[in-house]
């Protein structure tokens, strides 16, 4: 019995994740990326494109995700959105970020619209009223983009 694989297909696979930094502005006890731990740096496009294309001719995900730490706080995040539709254009492609750092990436979304990357945006705390007002003026932003470049959005709740 052959693979597909060995077939020269790539295999399909449900999900496919990539932390695009292990930093993040957040400390959320018990986050699941243990940025709550002060973790720092991200992955430089340079070498996770080396990584991802070499995983694209051999898997193709149903969803791949771009994550952290903090995606936001990656400079080369836009460039992994364009590659990853470049890689990926059939899979859905899903950018998971608490949007406090929208300001590092102007044409964010516009290159999410461009893209046909989810725009996925974390909330985390009902609690701190710091956070609350930081959260409502992003969610305004966001709601904005989102009229302006019609890009498919979510919420996820990670209190």
């Amino acid at each position: 019995m052959t693979t597909d694989l060995a077939q020269g297909k790539a295999i399909s696979i449900p999900f496919l994740e990539m932390d695009l930094s292990f930093a993040c502005d957040l400390a959320c006890p018990g986050c699941s990326h243990y940025s709550n731990y002060g973790n720092k740096g991200y992955v430089p496009f340079e070498e996770g494109s080396e990584w991802l294309r070499a995983w694209a001719g051999r898997i193709t995900p149903r969803t791949f995700s771009m994550l952290g730490g903090e995606p936001l706080l990656n400079p080369d995040l836009l460039d992994y959105l364009r590659l990853a539709r470049e890689l990926w254009p059939e899979s859905e492609r899903v950018l998971i970020t608490n949007g406090l750092n929208l300001n590092r990436h102007p044409d964010l979304f516009k290159t999410v619209a461009e893209t046909g990357t989810r725009f996925d945006l974390s909330f985390h705390s009902f609690k701190d009223q710091i956070y609350l007002e930081k959260f409502n003026r992003i969610l305004v932003e966001v709601e904005v983009a989102q009229q302006r470049y019609a890009f498919r959005m979510a919420f996820r709740n990670n209190e």
